[in-house]
This record gives structure tokens, sequence and C-alpha cells, in this order.
């Protein structure tokens, strides 16, 4: 992206920490839905062909209105990030299942398998509001101005970010054994093409889902699953599975945890198709 480009981004941003949270989310709707009209047309294609690989029983018209409530959300995403530090003042939070790791802070390691639903970012504006603070895997953008909106609005919601690296990996194993808390997201896409969940390939250890069993494993963390609703009028509903161990037995593996942690998460990308922020990449088998 050139100077200029980034420049427009950073102060379009800038601006919407001003407007009303509706007008932003707005907004950012308007703008995806119609660079991906106009410009982007392979991402609608790709969400339709995914679509019909988990739904083929929908008609085409069914289908379509999923696409186009997915990109909705997608742009949403975008222009509320401007405003998550407002979500929580404004009474647009709502939880789900929280009382449980309220009540462990501090006692055992917690590590969160969080999900890109809906605005997942909003999980971050509700954890500050409750006081639960915590660190969080971060892959910066390539964009300077991205890689800068995303880094501040992070930290000013109090996450402490951990590179995806091996040095992310050790700040996150003395963050744990400190009875803290760690953020992994479990699905993921990389160059275009699904990660996680599996959807009926076998699993594999290359991804998240792998880093975050050899974590629970090595540190016999507490593991919950963690979610975002959009509800209607840029509302949100924060939901956290009860707090599990990965199961025993003499003879797992490490694909067995995979495995594991994967029927935890495809339900629920299942029942929020139209809010996945992955949907229209490739469901190719993995190497």
């Amino acid at each position: 992206m050139s100077r200029l480009g980034e420049l427009w981004e950073y102060t379009v941003h800038s601006a919407l920490k001003l407007a009303p949270i509706g007008g932003a989310s707005a907004a950012g709707s308007f703008l995806a839905r119609t660079n991906v009209r106009y410009f982007r047309k392979e991402v609608a294609e790709g969400a339709r062909r995914n679509i019909a690989i988990h739904h083929p029983h929908l008609t085409p018209p069914e289908i379509e209105a999923i696409v186009w409530r997915f990109l909705d959300n997608v742009g949403r995403i975008m222009g509320e990030f401007s405003v998550l530090h407002r979500l929580a003042g404004e009474g647009r939070l709502a939880f789900s299942g929280f009382e449980p790791i309220v009540a462990i802070q501090g006692q055992e390691p917690l590590l969160a398998i969080a999900l890109h639903t809906s605005n997942w970012e909003a999980m971050g504006a509700g954890l500050q509001h409750l006081g639960i603070r915590t660190a969080t895997f971060y892959d910066p953008p390539a964009s300077r101005s991205q890689r800068r909106i995303a880094i501040e609005t992070r930290q000013r919601l109090g996450f402490r970010l951990l590179s995806p690296n091996h040095q992310g990996l050790r700040d996150a194993i003395a963050i744990l054994k400190s009875n803290g808390n760690v953020i992994i997201f479990g699905d993921e896409a990389r160059r275009g093409h699904t990660m996680a969940p599996l959807f009926g390939r076998p699993p594999h250890d290359h991804g998240n889902l792998a880093i975050a069993a050899r974590l629970a494993r090595k540190l016999k963390c507490r593991l919950v699953v963690s979610h975002v609703e959009r509800l209607p009028h840029c509302h949100f509903m924060l939901h956290i599975t009860e707090p599990f161990h990965l199961p025993d037995g003499p003879n797992r593996t490490l694909l067995d945890d995979v495995s594991f942690l994967n029927g935890k998460i495809e339900p629920i990308i299942l029942r929020n198709l139209d809010n996945w922020y992955f949907l229209d990449d490739r469901i190719d088998p993995i190497d």
C-alpha cells in the first residue's frame, strides 16, 4: 500500500473514533460491500463455494443471503474497530458463561481458544470491562497503518501482545506458569487456505490447535472456547464455555488432542457461518 493510502486509512480510523457506534459500523459495512461488489468479487465467490459445501441443501437465493450477511459483518468489524473502547460504556456488551473464569483468576493457568466470529475484538472490550487481564498472540498486518491501528487499539483494551514466534511462545509459557491468561485463536487461514476447523479433513500439527494442545498438556491449563455473537443494533453477546481439561489417557497423541479441540470449535463455526471471518477461504487438503 502506498504512503498516501496508509495515511488515508489512519485518517478514516481516527475520524470514526468520534462517530456514533452505529454510524461507524454502517460505514464499514457500506465500504466493504461496495469494494467486494466492484473490485473483490473473488471474496463473494469463495463464500458462495464454501456455503454450498457446508449446506448443499440451500437454494441459490438462500446462499446469496448468507454471502451478503458475511460481507456486511466483515465491513462492520472494520468500522467498529475505531469504537471498541466505547462498547462497554454504552451498554452494548452482554456476557454468557463468565462466572467460572472470574472465579479462578490467578489460581491456575487459563488458555482461551478464541474464534473469529462476529466482531471478535469486542471480547477484548468485555474482558477489560470485567478487569480480566490477558495476553494474546498477534500477527501484525503488512500495512504500517493497519499495524499501528491494531497495536494501538489492542493495547488500549489492555492486551499484552505476544509475537507469533518462539519468543511469543516463551512469553506465553511464562504467563501461564504464573497462573495468568492467554488467548490463542483456534480457527485460522493461511494464504487463503483454511487451517482450522478441519471440516472433515484429518487432524494435523501445523496450526494453532496443535500449539494450544501442546501448551495445555505442558502446563496443565484449564481451557475455554470463546466467541462473540452479533446482536441487533451493534450489540454483542460474549460467550465462554465451561472450563475444561484435555482428556486423559495413556495412548493419547497430539493429533487426538487436535481432534478433540476441533470438536469444540467446529460446531460453533458452523452455527455462525454468516458471521465467520474466514468463510471465503479455500477448504483444501492440508499437507
